[in-house]
């Protein structure tokens, strides 16, 4: 039986796409990289500190996802199907980016080619592919955390539910307290819970949030995401002020961000989940896998021929730039059978029904 399309997903996935993008494109503001004055820095900084939430939201609907079928307990499921939906397309990325790397600097060598594709085993090529290594090992243990959430009991589920949640906030006082001191106060079995730098949890922590019965207030959540928004980039922006910016309390892994996170997964699933949108958003999010992964060589690719970002206006007009042209390539690598697979992790057949050009020709005649 068919899972019902969960529409506030659609959405939260579209959201995370932009807000990954936009880290990676204003990054060089952000870090100091490129000047700018204050105002628009620190502007920035708290656009930021909403875009580390995309990497949690991502994992909570991963979670959700995995955690509520009946098919994750099968192995065969996993090692046939979900892994190589991940590995095919981080590999084919991974070249390209090699590729890349390769002719800036000027070595395009067969020897050089293999030793960089050997080292994508143990370190991701470029930076924000981090996240899939850790889908990857999540998703190996998925089996084994699919049996032990759905059989545990009512007050099991709770206790794990409370457990996730103390586990989070060590990791949030952990980040604000000066480092002479946090050894000091750590709770050394709640550090080594940590599993997977805390990104475990936020996949759990995405299984009880998307299972929840309970509503909650619009305005409870309204209110502590914009206070948790207030305390990251007001933190952030002095830190980065007084000295330099380092982004330690906006990490993913740091507890805040979860929160923040876990306060706009509520909303949309509370607000949005029987809304309709007036434009078709389907193609884009089944492309949004494929954004991920390739955005960023774009990114480099632009900064490296002199598009850099100076401002506001330029890192928007960069970021719908960069997604603009990895939907047109997606979609042509998708319209074709060889590359459809390698580039977006999505099957031929899926990709002639939701995304391709093959999908966008037939629209448009039927219209």
């Amino acid at each position: 039986m068919e899972r019902k399309h969960i529409k506030y997903f659609d959405y939260l996935r579209s959201l995370g796409v932009f807000l990954v993008v936009y880290l990676h494109v204003a990054s060089p503001i952000i870090s100091g990289d490129i000047y700018v004055n204050s105002i628009v820095r620190s502007i920035l900084i708290v656009l930021s500190t909403i875009g580390y939430t995309a990497v949690p939201l991502f994992f909570m609907m991963s979670g959700y996802l995995i955690l509520t079928d009946s098919k994750t307990e099968k192995v065969t499921v996993l090692l046939k199907h979900r892994i190589v939906h991940l590995i095919v397309p981080l590999i084919f990325w991974s070249c390209l980016v090699t590729l890349w790397v390769m002719w800036k600097n000027d070595d395009m060598l067969l020897c050089s080619f293999i030793k960089y594709m050997l080292s994508v085993f143990s370190t991701p090529i470029m930076q924000h592919l981090w996240y899939v290594y850790t889908l990857i090992a999540i998703y190996l243990l998925s089996p084994i955390l699919y049996v032990a959430i759905n059989n545990l009991n009512g007050q099991g589920k709770k206790y794990l539910f409370v457990l996730i949640i103390f586990i989070f906030l060590q990791s949030m006082v952990s980040a604000i307290v000066p480092d002479d001191i946090k050894d000091i106060i750590a709770v050394a079995p709640l550090a080594e819970l940590r599993f997977l730098k805390g990104h475990l949890c936020t996949f759990i922590l995405g299984y009880f949030l998307g299972s929840m019965k309970r509503h909650i207030p619009n305005l409870i959540l309204i209110s502590v995401g914009f206070i948790d928004l207030l305390l990251i980039s007001s933190s952030t922006i002095f830190i980065t002020l007084e000295d330099s910016y380092t982004g330690k309390i906006q990490d993913q892994s740091a507890g805040f961000a979860v929160l923040l996170a876990a306060c706009i997964f509520l909303f949309f699933k509370q607000n949005l989940d029987s809304v309709e949108s007036k434009v078709n958003i389907v193609p884009f999010v089944q492309m949004s896998f494929g954004i991920y992964l390739m955005h960023n060589l774009l990114n480099r690719i632009f900064s490296y021929i002199g598009w850099e970002v100076e401002g506001i206006i330029s890192v928007g007009v960069k970021m719908g730039g960069i997604i603009l042209i990895c939907c047109i390539i997606l979609k042509t690598l998708a319209t074709c059978k060889i590359t459809c697979f390698l580039a977006t992790g999505v099957s031929f057949l899926k990709a002639n029904e939701t995304f391709n050009w093959r999908y966008t020709i037939n629209k448009f005649l039927k219209v």
